[in-house]
């Protein structure tokens, strides 16, 4: 036999041997496709030859493409930034209200009394110190009832009443006046009145009583249509003047009335 037709007999031998092999191969990845270490190796493989495909026609779309079409793919990215930080704000804002609502909740199973839960419509803080909620006499609201914020928080009491809103007049209003007493006490040691500013001010105290900054002053329930135990505020500072009749402090309140989108108005004091 020829030299040179040897040479070909032995490189396609060499070649059908490759072949079998690569078919073989082929044929038991295709079978133990689904196992562990096969999977993960073609998931590799995928992946990569997918992640330089689209880094190579990412590359190509930036130098064939208009300055103009670059700027509409530019503005596209920005809307959807723009999109998901609003998405973003939006959840924020939901997980906000949820957690109102369960407080609001909480303090409700935990008393014995009749509350509405009632929705704040309008806010004017600053000139008039008064909220508008959409709740009113049909759900048996009445001028005077406490108006309660999350954890037994009370922000005001209701000033007028129309058939399906009403206004509630804020602790910071100058009109408004709460009898007040200590935590620890049960006895009315002031009365909390509004005033400009953060603070609140606790006046008509005993020049002989001791309080302390940092106390809790809760409603004292002299009032007919406030319960006792209401949270107003915490002692910032004591104002005591020695040829006065009484002391005064001024009271922090816990809750920012800014924040707030539900209420709850006690209709029926607890027992």
């Amino acid at each position: 036999m020829p030299v040179s037709r040897q040479r070909i007999t032995k490189q396609n031998k060499q070649i059908a041997k490759k072949l079998i092999t690569f078919t073989i191969s082929l044929i038991l990845i295709l079978l133990f496709r689904n196992w562990g270490p096969i999977s993960a190796s073609i998931n590799f493989i995928q992946s990569t030859f997918s992640t330089i495909g689209t880094t190579f026609y990412t590359i190509y779309e930036v130098n064939t493409a208009s300055p103009e079409s670059l700027a509409g793919q530019l503005q596209i990215c920005e809307s959807d930034r723009n999109a998901l930080a609003s998405d973003k704000a939006y959840v924020t804002i939901l997980e906000s209200r949820i957690a109102e609502l369960e407080e609001l909740l909480n303090y409700k199973q935990s008393v014995d009394a009749n509350l509405v839960l009632a929705h704040v419509l309008a806010k004017n803080i600053k000139e008039d110190a008064k909220i508008l909620i959409n709740q009113g006499e049909r759900a048996g609201i009445n001028i005077g009832m406490p108006v309660i914020a999350e954890n037994g928080h009370i922000i005001g009491t209701i000033s007028k009443t129309t058939q399906n809103t009403s206004t509630a007049q804020l602790l910071s209003s100058p009109e408004s006046k709460i009898t007040a007493m200590l935590q620890s006490d049960e006895a009315t040691i002031g009365i909390v009145e509004g005033k400009e500013g953060f603070y609140l001010e606790l006046g008509f105290i005993p020049q002989e009583k001791i309080i302390t900054e940092g106390t809790l002053i809760l409603t004292s329930g002299l009032q007919d249509d406030i319960p006792a135990g209401l949270i107003i505020g915490i002692i910032r500072e004591i104002i005591k003047n020695e040829t006065a009749l009484f002391q005064t402090a001024n009271i922090e309140p816990l809750i920012d009335v800014n924040t707030i989108s539900r209420v709850l108005i006690e209709t029926s004091p607890s027992i």
